[in-house]
């Protein structure tokens, strides 16, 4: 799965790399070509509306983040006989990356067009569907798997100047792996499912802009749903049967770029929106290294202070695929979105128990799999203070941080304490602890760029997260009892901090290197047992720190663009 992802951005990035010239091109009355942001007063495009820009067939790299949620109902076999719980939800989230395919018709300022997409997926979701919050029973958990999400879909749009606003709506195709597991203390794990091919709907929207005659990138969102569909397996320890019924929906967020065959150099003439030759839009790619981790602390309900226990996941490293866009005004306002994810690689949960609550002292290892971050900024600034090479502002925004971590097995490293002895008993193929944690904050910070040597800029930004609220998910999935838990926090000094150094090739396309660092601390958490009758205080840690390569390019009208003669037609 990861080398998908890996496969997206060599592809993206080649492509941006390959971009030296982005620069589209206006007819003018002697014939000749020149840059559309150097054109003189007077010039006109050719014809009443331009030469068809978005005309002719595309192939696309894409990639993006999705999350949604699953229903599990109808259960069958065994699973309708030891367990209670269902219907069950639960979340579905990860990365993708693919490709697609189109064929696109420009008529004066309207686009129509059809296209095809497919990507593999890493779209990971459980649900606690055994047992009964409160009392206990057999740990069953229900788990999905996307591995491949494709549509086919009709687009429409209106075209002003390089940029193309769409929607579309179309039939989609998912290929997945639905699986019902059980824990039954003393007994071997068993798992039953099978492999489910379903049909839905999909509708979405999204915005493309033309870097030339013929590369494009794009932003796009989509939902996609599918009805429920019933399936049942016989698992390989006990030769049982169960089942039961299974939907699904997804929300993503794509980005990508394509190449159009045929078309023309020509943009579609302006609808009079003079005010965007005031803009200048960088867009870019970063992908790169990422290194993070969460620790909590729970305290009793009901003796202040005394830790009952503590859980530390470690080296929740990847690497991050991301794409940003920012929109600058002449008056020094600007806007900026970053939208990111990481598929994370496999690591270490330590789980430790404090006497009273457990006594002797307790510590157990597990192994982290199929983790995933999702991220993403925006941004609204000024920069008041400006020179010829250097700027200088604040902004407020809002900052979203989602991730996913699960464990598998259990070692105990303690002597003497018994929490998952003896050896083997809680086998690696078991899934027993997953943790989830959601930040939304708000982002106020100051942000700058100078430019230090003649294609050398230096930009950073400092980030106070004045409000950041945590909503946290623990899944024991051995403990139906407590299995879930919802948790809760509310920070006031978290922060982020980011900063880049980048080289211009020319006045358009630049790379960089930069250097991430984010950090969420809730002191105030807290949780409720199903049994208690008080709440248990709790702490939260996260931080990731991520080093990334960027590539960017700038479309507009830039300083300094001088009309010249680029190219006979």
């Amino acid at each position: 799965m990861k080398s998908i992802f890996v496969s997206a951005a060599v592809v993206l990035a080649a492509s941006l790399s390959a971009l030296a010239d982005p620069t589209p091109y206006l007819a003018s009355p002697d014939g000749l070509y020149e840059p559309a942001y150097a054109r003189p007063p007077g010039y006109e495009p050719l014809g009443a509306f331009g030469t068809p820009r978005w005309t002719g067939f595309t192939v696309g790299a894409q990639w993006g983040g999705g999350a949604g949620g699953s229903r599990w109902s109808d259960p069958t076999g065994l699973l309708e006989f030891n367990t209670p719980r269902l219907p069950a939800t639960g979340g579905q989230a990860g990365l993708l990356g693919g490709g697609n395919v189109g064929y696109g018709y420009q008529i004066r300022n309207v686009f129509i067009g059809a296209e095809a997409e497919a990507s593999g997926a890493g779209l990971t979701g459980n649900a606690p569907c055994g047992g009964t919050l409160g009392v206990g029973g057999f740990g069953w958990n229900c788990r999905s798997h996307t591995d491949i999400l494709s549509s086919a879909s009709l687009r429409g749009g209106i075209v002003e100047g390089d940029t193309l606003v769409y929607g579309k709506v179309g039939v989609a195709y998912a290929q997945e792996s639905a699986y019902t597991e059980t824990w039954v203390p003393g007994y071997p794990s068993s798992q039953s499912g099978a492999t489910l091919g379903r049909f839905g709907l999909t509708v979405g929207g999204g915005v493309e802009v033309s870097l030339n005659s013929h590369w494009s990138a794009r932003a796009e969102y989509d939902y996609y749903g599918f009805g429920s569909q019933s399936f049942s397996g016989i698992d390989p320890v006990y030769l049982s049967r169960s089942g039961a019924s299974f939907s699904l929906s997804e929300n993503v967020v794509k980005f990508g770029l394509n190449f159009r065959f045929g078309g023309a150099v020509l943009p579609a003439e302006p609808l009079s929106l003079t005010a965007l030759d005031d803009l200048v839009t960088e867009i870019g790619a970063r992908t790169g290294y990422s290194t993070g981790g969460f620790r909590k602390s729970l305290y009793d309900p009901y003796t202040p202070g005394q830790l009952n226990s503590r859980l530390k996941w470690s080296d929740q490293n990847g690497a991050p695929i991301e794409s940003y866009i920012r929109v600058d005004h002449k008056s020094g306002v600007y806007g900026k979105v970053m939208f990111g994810g990481i598929e994370l690689a496999n690591a270490t949960m330590t789980d430790e128990d404090f006497p009273p609550a457990i006594s002797p002292y307790s510590k157990t290892t597990s192994t982290t799999q199929n983790g995933r971050t999702l991220y993403g900024v925006a941004d609204l600034g000024y920069d008041p203070l400006r020179g010829a090479n250097w700027k200088a502002g604040g902004f407020v925004g809002y900052s979203y941080y989602q991730q996913e971590m699960n464990a598998n097995g259990c070692s105990q490293t303690q002597a003497g304490s018994s929490v998952c002895q003896p050896p083997g008993f809680v086998p690696a193929s078991q899934l027993t602890l997953s943790q989830s944690e959601i930040w939304n904050a708000v982002r106020l910070g100051v942000s700058g760029d100078v430019t230090v040597a003649e294609r050398i800029n230096l930009a950073g930004e400092a980030a106070w997260l004045p409000y950041a609220h945590l909503s946290a998910t623990d899944n024991h999935w051995l403990r139906p009892d407590i299995d879930p838990m919802s948790e809760t926090g509310v920070s006031h000094n978290s922060f982020q901090l980011e900063g880049v150094a980048s080289y211009r090739f020319n006045n358009r396309a630049s790379l960089g290197l930069g250097v991430r660092y984010w950090a969420f601390v809730a002191a105030d958490g807290g949780t409720t047992f199903p049994t208690a009758t008080a709440r248990s205080a709790e702490s939260f840690n996260s931080d990731r720190t991520t080093v990334f390569v960027q590539l960017a390019m700038k479309l507009g009208i830039l300083d300094g663009a001088q009309p010249v003669v680029a190219a006979k037609y």
